[in-house]
């Protein structure tokens, strides 16, 4: 599993056409590329003008495969009219992770979730619960 996250900061004023951008990319990855298994945007509370892509890809092809499609190139040409060029990616690696399998829940449930222990590439997996 390939994991990334972006930052990038929108010009001032043109924050509302960013999220725009990006809830479109992520709107083509949904349907168009099945080897990404993750492709959140998330804005900072604390700066509204920051915003965060998580992306997690099955492998190295899956993310090989998301830089070559229409819609990232049509993406980083938004990207620099939006952005103050302010953008940083960096790789990242699982350590330790705890997931919840939550869709048996009704809303608002008092049930516990089941947690899945995942391993890490250390070996080691942490279960919440």
């Amino acid at each position: 599993m390939i994991t990334v996250l972006t930052w990038m900061k929108a010009k001032p004023g043109m924050e509302p056409q960013l999220q725009v951008a990006l809830e479109r990319m992520v709107e083509a990855v949904a349907e168009q590329e099945p080897g990404v298994v993750r492709y959140s945007v998330h804005r900072a509370q604390h700066a509204p003008n920051e915003f965060y892509l998580y992306e997690q890809y099955l492998d190295r092809d899956a993310q090989r495969a998301h830089g070559e499609t229409a819609h990232i190139a049509e993406l980083r040409r938004e990207l620099r009219r939006l952005t103050k060029g302010h953008r940083e990616h960096t790789n990242l690696e699982v350590v330790a992770e705890a997931v919840h399998d939550v869709s048996n829940r009704a809303d608002g449930a008092d049930g516990a979730a089941t947690a899945d222990k995942v391993p890490s590439a250390n070996g080691l997996g942490l279960a919440a619960g």
